[in-house]
């Protein structure tokens, strides 16, 4: 049954290919992608509920990323709308796998371009050593990290709440990088996006969402929930290569509604995808969790602007870092952690990855 599910996913977003480049953006794009949406939300359910990696990671990759880089296709945004994708297999690769294209090859939108990416690409040539590279540090780090929380697991609850998060990011960046910018490299030679930017280095919450964690799946909420609302229009607005005037910014409180928006498409999201690892529950403590991040980035960028704006104060590296993590690791255990060991996902988790490490 998971087999003839997802041939049948390949087959419909192969289809949908064919006939979306006769269609615009819009409703007759959005109808002939819905074969693929529904096949992608019953990929995670043709894995039994024990086998928590599996339903984990097709529940983000399937029901989670992949569709929304549908939405976000149907309204002629994100990255399957790369100037690159010129045939099936680019664009099946970009869908059914965990990565971002290089945004200095995506179109402009909110009225920015192009030219103002702040990175150029690496050359591709050597892009498949560094992410090679990358996953196998990673792998070692999570290998790693379940011994640790198998064998010799932390006493006190927030530094444990420290190592699960460093956990997490080893496991994503084993996902992400490996299964998905090594393969998107050696299938079509494609220029990836990376998703982590030493994370760890984050000294304020905005900069920790916004620039340094996860930014696969950043760019993809961003592009489905951020951008049509401080544009105010859904569809991505044409590039004329007349010399128009200039969209000015963005009003405060579009971007402010816009950012409250995303951590809450995010904290759905992500309740989404507990629901499937726990076969249906749903504890609504990930979307506070999201939710509340959105409202806290709000009122840090509030206290900054005050800091410098009234005192001519800027918050300092070393105080910044300590600082933001006590605040995630605080806050996290409140909503992320919390559920994650009250329902045994933890356990479970390091369960299947030591079984699958053969640890």
């Amino acid at each position: 049954m998971g087999a003839v599910i997802l041939a049948s996913s390949l087959a419909a977003a192969l289809a949908m290919l064919v006939q979306s480049r006769h269609e615009a953006p819009g409703l007759g794009r959005f109808f002939l992608t819905m074969p693929y949406v529904v096949f992608a939300l019953l990929v995670p359910l043709q894995f039994p509920i024990e086998n928590v990696v599996a339903r984990a990671v097709t529940a983000g990759q399937y029901a989670w990323w992949s569709n929304f880089k549908i939405f976000a296709f149907c309204c002629g945004r994100g990255p399957l709308t790369h100037p690159m994708v010129d045939g099936p297999g680019v664009f099946m690769t970009i869908l059914l796998l965990p990565f971002s294209p290089h945004r200095t090859m995506l179109p402009s939108t909110v009225g920015t371009r192009v030219a103002r990416a702040t990175k150029k690409p690496e050359p591709v040539e050597g892009q498949l050593a560094e992410f090679a590279a990358k996953l196998a540090l990673k792998a070692t780090l999570l290998s790693t990290f379940v011994f640790v929380m198998t064998k010799h697991p932390p006493q006190n609850i927030y530094f444990r709440d420290l190592v699960l998060c460093f956990a997490l990011y080893a496991f994503l960046g084993v996902l992400e990088d490996g299964l998905g910018c090594v393969s998107a490299t050696l299938l079509n030679n494609l220029p990836v996006e990376r998703s982590f930017e030493k994370f760890y280095l984050s000294s304020s919450i905005r900069e920790f969402w916004s620039k340094r964690w996860n930014q696969h799946v950043a760019k993809l909420l961003k592009c489905v929930v951020y951008e049509p609302i401080v544009e105010g229009r859904v569809l991505r607005a044409e590039h004329h290569h007349h010399h128009h005037r200039r969209p000015g910014r963005p009003s405060v409180g579009a971007r402010v509604l816009g950012t409250l928006a995303t951590f809450l498409a995010s904290g759905v999201m992500h309740e989404v995808v507990f629901a499937y690892v726990t076969g249906g529950v749903v504890t609504y403590d990930w979307l506070a969790f999201f939710t509340l991040q959105g409202a806290y980035v709000l009122c840090e960028s509030v206290l900054h602007l005050t800091l410098r704006n009234r005192w001519n104060v800027e918050v300092p590296k070393w105080i910044g870092i300590p600082i933001t993590w006590s605040f995630l690791i605080y806050t996290g255990e409140l909503h992320f952690f919390k559920p994650v060991r009250l329902h045994g996902i933890d356990t479970a988790f390091l369960a299947s990855l030591a079984g699958i490490i053969k640890m």
